[in-house]
């Protein structure tokens, strides 16, 4: 059974080049913010990893790595932030939490994304 990623990010070409970097190896879900990731991580009980961008509307990617630390159920999806920050506060802001895996700086390439993903997956 293939895993299951939910792509989180405010742009549509963003996620659809996560989606294109990962090579249909993977069933993909997409959320478009914040919010709409937290919901669809309740609602779908087998994601196992999420890429979630860092700056978008409603809950940017810090806030949604808080909230996911406040509920058990989805405290342990495994968490790959994109981003075009480098301020180090915002990285450690989501360092903490061992869910957190990876802080990759936009753009991403196809094999930095890919070695992220097998590394956590353990391909």
């Amino acid at each position: 059974m293939n895993k299951k990623i939910l792509i989180v990010d405010d742009s549509d070409t963003a996620r659809l080049t996560v989606i294109n970097h990962l090579g249909g190896n993977y069933e993909v879900v997409e959320a478009t913010d914040g919010l709409d990731a937290l919901n669809k991580l309740q609602e779908i009980k087998d994601i196992d990893l999420l890429i979630l961008d860092v700056n978008m509307p409603e809950l940017d990617g810090i806030e949604v790595v808080q909230e996911m630390a406040k509920r058990d159920e989805i405290k342990k999806v495994w968490t790959i932030m994109l981003t075009t920050e480098t301020n180090p506060r915002m990285k450690d802001a989501v360092r903490i939490h061992s869910f957190v895996r990876c802080w990759i700086i936009k753009p991403v390439t196809e094999d930095l994304l890919r070695a992220a993903v097998k590394k956590i997956f353990k391909e």
